[in-house]
């Protein structure tokens, strides 16, 4: 590693705590880091005059990539937010952090088994479509079917 790097972790380590156990699939512990968080709880710090994420910033650095190049994410292989470990941390893009998201039970709308009027996802009744050519959403296809008839019978009425 290179001397930012030696800088970068001794301030991290000033406020992190190793977790009790290591995550399924990999060999270390998370590094939890204890001081301000963002909302979405990734851990933040001030480095070089400026607030930065301190995932962003251990991998970056321990990487040599530059911390402002928005051309990709570091996405998180342990699904803790406010780890810093770059033995957890991976460089990725946001259809994979969803991906990961929703694989690693993260993502509210995957572990609904009803949608709202009521009908069970089953793979029958689960139908999937494509949002801007890009992100996927599930939909129930008897509420389909449903509003589609009502819209059939709005227009013969002329409503």
């Amino acid at each position: 590693m290179n001397a930012e790097f030696n800088l970068v972790f001794y301030r991290l380590m000033k406020k992190t705590v190793a977790s009790d156990t290591i995550p399924e699939g990999l060999k270390t512990k998370c590094l939890l880091w204890q001081g301000h968080k963002a909302d979405g709880g990734h851990g933040r710090i001030s480095y070089k005059d400026r607030i930065v994420l301190t995932h962003r910033l251990a991998f970056c650095t321990a990487n040599e990539l530059n911390y402002d190049d928005q051309s990709f994410q570091c996405n998180h292989k342990c699904s803790k937010p406010n780890c810093w470990n770059i033995d957890h941390i991976y460089k990725g893009n946001q259809l994979d952090n969803m991906r990961d998201r929703t694989a690693s039970g993260m993502n509210p709308q995957s572990n609904k088994l009803y949608c709202k009027q009521g009908h069970e996802y089953t793979p029958e009744n689960t139908g999937i479509r494509k949002i801007n050519g890009k992100f996927m959403q599930r939909y129930c296809r008897t509420c389909v079917r449903a509003s589609d008839k009502r819209r059939r019978q709005d227009k013969r009425l002329g409503c």
